[in-house]
């Protein structure tokens, strides 16, 4: 145990992550029109987080 400190896991939602006007808008707006176009089953992203 940790004297004098408590430490607890916090979570956060999808939406609180990454909101809908966030840095990632132009994102969710190229993804939600091509999912407009091909239908929501062909409408992919794959990311590649790299430090």
């Amino acid at each position: 145990m940790q004297e004098d400190k408590i430490m607890r896991v916090g979570r956060m939602t999808c939406r609180e992550a990454m909101p809908e006007d966030g840095e990632w808008a132009p994102v969710w707006a190229t993804m939600k029109a091509l999912a407009d176009v091909h239908g929501a089953e062909y409408a992919r992203l794959v990311v590649w987080f790299d430090n």
